[in-house]
């Protein structure tokens, strides 16, 4: 998973220091994620995930488990693959549901945009993808 916000300050500062949007990337490893039922999701390694960003990702085929992460930020985004063993996901945002997507595709597809919003209120916010 990847998580985007724009948390630039609003501050003056010299001519020769640009103010810019701010990001982060958040790896699916992290402990950022929270994922549950607790033992639901596995994370492969070796060769199931070398075409991944950082050769990780997390798996589960558990019907409404989910992951996690919170932000301070105006957007995120989340990327993945879409596989044929893939199925339909749910993408939640403070707890209210903004998309009902599907990662099933016919061939592999790798560094996929699984979902995201822009343009938020700045502060903290909350997403699951179920």
């Amino acid at each position: 998973m990847r998580c985007f916000h724009n948390n630039a300050p609003q501050r003056s500062a010299p001519s020769d220091v640009p103010l810019f949007p701010s990001y982060a990337a958040v790896d699916d490893t992290s402990p950022l994620i929270s994922y549950a039922p607790e033992g639901s999701w596995t994370h492969p390694s070796g060769s199931d995930v070398q075409a991944y960003i950082n050769e990780t990702c997390s798996v589960t085929s558990l019907e409404g488990a989910t992951a996690s992460f919170t932000f301070n930020g105006t957007g995120f985004w989340i990327y993945g693959a879409k596989k044929p063993e893939y199925d339909v996901y749910v993408v939640l945002l403070d707890g209210e549901v903004i998309s009902y997507l599907n990662a099933s595709t016919p061939q592999e597809e790798f560094n996929q945009l699984l979902g995201g919003q822009s343009g938020l209120q700045d502060g903290q916010h909350a997403v699951t993808l179920m």
